[in-house]
């Protein structure tokens, strides 16, 4: 039953169409549609979502404090999880700015201090990549259209 309820959230999360994972991730907050062991499958599984991803990480903000940190506690070590898995692909100083307002308007993390630090490192990271790597990759792709 759990295999098949998990295959669901998967599929359900895959949609491309944003108000229905926005009302994916509302109905979540209800444990009679998503069990609370599943909600972090489920908020991961729309960040791997490149339309989704926006969707869940506006979700946590908006949520942190009102939903997310009274159900679960900042003790919880997949709300502390969340942030870096839903923002591992982050690329742009806009991204990297929104992550530290985040922070610093909530800067209690509780489970989730090691994993902000490594969210922040890993964003920086990629806006470095691709800062030392775009003309590179344009050029790549070029060749290969």
């Amino acid at each position: 039953m759990r295999t098949t309820m998990l295959h669901t959230l998967k599929l359900v999360s895959s949609v491309r169409q944003p108000w229905l994972l926005s009302r994916l991730l509302t109905l979540a907050k209800n444990e009679s549609y998503v069990r609370s062991q599943d909600f972090f499958t489920l908020c991961s599984t729309v960040a791997a979502n490149p339309v989704g991803n926006p969707i869940v990480w506006n979700f946590l903000r908006a949520e942190w404090e009102s939903y997310l940190v009274p159900r679960f506690s900042l003790n919880e070590r997949y709300l502390g999880f969340m942030v870096p898995r839903i923002t591992r692909h982050f690329d742009t100083q806009l991204q990297l700015d929104e992550m530290r307002q985040f922070f610093a308007r909530y800067p209690e993390a509780g489970a989730g201090e090691r994993s902000r630090r490594e969210a922040l490192e890993t964003t920086q990271a990629n806006i470095n990549w691709l800062k030392n790597h775009r003309d590179e990759l344009a050029r790549w792709l070029a060749e290969r259209s």
